[in-house]
């Protein structure tokens, strides 16, 4: 999630949100529906975006980019956040709410 923040720019409940048929690699895009102000619009994506969902389809279950165990949609990353950077590599990260939007601090 931490990767795919940094590389999309969407914010944390957009992340969550999405749906794997929302996700175009061909045309390197997602649809993000009901973000802010509740419109749908269109995101391109980078190649480091590319290759993090490609690593994340070998795990797919259910409809949801981000889901538990059981292909559930996750609803709050609180618990996992620390371990989400851990496993991306990189140093002294925090999520920093600032309304809806998941910002990064990176010292």
């Amino acid at each position: 999630m931490v990767i795919l923040g940094l590389n999309t720019g969407l914010r944390k409940d957009e992340l969550l949100s999405l749906k794997w048929d929302h996700v175009y690699l061909d045309l390197g895009m997602l649809k993000v529906e009901d973000g802010k102000g509740g419109y749908t619009r269109h995101v391109q994506i980078n190649e480091d975006a590319k290759a993090q969902f490609l690593l994340m389809m070998k795990k797919r279950k259910g409809e949801y980019v981000f889901h538990d165990p059981y292909g559930r949609r996750i609803k709050d990353i609180k618990k996992s956040f620390a371990g989400a950077v851990e496993r991306s590599g990189l140093i002294n990260v925090r999520p920093h709410a600032y309304g809806e939007r998941l910002e990064l601090i990176v010292h």
